[in-house]
């Protein structure tokens, strides 16, 4: 079978087979047709999903290299096993989606450390203003005991005879 063609992948998959398909979990295709995102028919207690509504619902993107390998798996009927050449792009897609995990698991640690970080410097912040807020409490408190003894002092200055000026 040619790589691109389409013609002799089925035109209905089941659950599983259409979760790996689109490249998504089982749990997050069961979502999209509970949703009503994705349609599914229900045959015999199985839930089957069309191909065509994995491409409406934009699941699966024409022409991608894991669309192609999972074409040409899908293509093989159970009896015949597979050949080499899908095995190979099998593996191959198996270790391009283990070399994107463990990328994503690295920008993971450094988001987690970037959220630690932030958090961190919030928990700073937060004290950096309850203590301005104390500061300025205490300022406001001396101010008006200084004015307190600014007219103080100067109410007992004109009350003394020697202060007063005629």
């Amino acid at each position: 079978m040619p790589e691109d063609s389409l013609t002799d992948a089925p035109s209905v998959l089941p659950l599983v087979d259409a979760a790996s398909y689109a490249g998504i979990s089982i749990k997050a295709l069961r979502g999209r047709i509970d949703r009503g995102t994705v349609r599914a028919v229900r045959r015999g207690g199985r839930v089957l999903v069309p191909v065509e509504e994995l491409h409406r619902a934009d699941l699966v993107r024409v022409g991608t290299r894991r669309q192609r390998v999972l074409d040409s798996s899908f293509a093989d009927s159970p009896g015949q096993g597979e050949d080499q050449g899908t095995n190979a792009a099998l593996l191959q897609l198996l270790r391009e989606q283990r070399d994107d995990l463990v990328r994503q698991a690295e920008e993971l640690g450094r988001l987690r450390t970037l959220t630690e970080r932030s958090e961190s410097t919030e928990r700073e912040l937060a004290a950096e203003r309850a203590s301005r807020e104390r500061v300025e409490f205490e300022l406001h408190e001396l101010r008006a005991t200084l004015a307190q003894h600014q007219a103080a002092t100067g109410s007992a200055r004109e009350r003394r005879w020697w202060f007063s000026r005629r």
